[in-house]
């Protein structure tokens, strides 16, 4: 068997030859790479997720302002949305945490410490979080029994400003506890703990969500620091491979890759190389590089 990097393209290209421990060295680093790109990508897709959640109760707030459309057409269309937000929310928060887990393992195996610090993380988050418990037992409510969601509120608020004042409004959505009672499994701790916060017959979902996607970020945040040195040696043994093709091709090295030929010269596997993969794991780590406590925050055009 020999083993090339070169232009995997038409033409007669002048091959640099590789040992089998090269070719597989920088296979590796690459599909690596992909995976640890992949991790910050399920990141960003949750981050949005939770932009547009925020951004709907935003919008609802101030159409309602606005408009004081409140018949029950409107009602239902809103609260259909934000239901539609929300599961939008869980499943990608759902798909982070159950894909970072399968990727460690493909990464590292699953006895590996990676895994184990992430996995200890995951149940962390759960025993000293209400939101995390909580958000866990609502998507598997939403998956198996029915949509969480059943109250939305608007409400508007006197502020005192010295002799003036401002009016504040908002909308707040509740899981109805009569509702999750008659209908819904769910576990006697949480369903405890969630009518110890209720507040008439109603538990406002808004600090909890945000508590949860706090708790999200920091498991993300201790798997970026883990990973990073990891990503640096995939990257320093993938950059030789791109330093070395540009060194025998030139500027242009569309088509470089590796492959693998028998005795006949016939290749039997090959990998194009992407030389993007560090620059799009880059924007998105500065993207998403605000970890924040989310459960703290909130957003006012006062």
């Amino acid at each position: 068997m020999r083993y090339e990097l070169t232009i995997l393209l038409l033409g007669s290209y002048q091959p640099i030859e590789l040992s089998k421990d090269e070719f597989e060295a920088i296979k590796s680093a690459q599909n690596c790479m992909f995976v640890a790109l992949g991790i910050e990508e399920r990141l960003n897709l949750l981050m949005d997720n939770y932009a547009e959640f925020e951004q709907e109760m935003f919008n609802q707030s101030l159409r309602y302002t606005l408009f004081h459309d409140s018949n029950w057409a409107s009602f239902t269309t809103d609260l259909h949305t934000m239901n539609r937000r929300f599961a939008n929310l869980l499943t990608a928060s759902r798909l982070y945490v159950d894909q970072v887990k399968h990727e460690l393992s493909s990464l590292f195996g699953k006895e590996s410490k990676e895994f184990t610090e992430f996995s200890q993380s995951c149940s962390h988050e759960y025993d000293t979080h209400l939101g995390y418990r909580v958000m866990e037992e609502l998507r598997n409510i939403m998956q198996h029994q029915g949509l969480p969601i059943q109250q939305l509120e608007r409400t508007s608020e006197r502020v005192e400003r010295g002799e003036s004042y401002l009016l504040k409004s908002s909308s707040t959505l509740s899981v109805n506890m009569s509702h999750l009672k008659e209908t819904a499994q769910i576990k006697s701790r949480i369903l405890k703990e969630l009518e110890q916060v209720q507040i008439k017959g109603g538990v406002n979902i808004k600090p909890l969500v945000r508590e949860y996607i706090s708790c999200i970020n920091r498991l993300h945040k201790s798997t970026r620091v883990m990973l990073v040195p990891h990503f640096q040696k995939w990257n320093a043994t993938f950059e030789k491979a791109i330093l070395a093709l540009h060194a025998k091709f030139g500027k242009d090295i569309t088509g470089g890759g590796v492959i693998a030929r028998d005795e006949n010269g016939k290749g039997v596997e090959s990998l194009y190389l992407v030389d993007d993969i560090k620059k799009k794991f880059d924007v998105l780590q500065q993207r998403n590089s605000c970890i924040a406590r989310h459960e703290i925050q909130y957003i006012s055009t006062e």
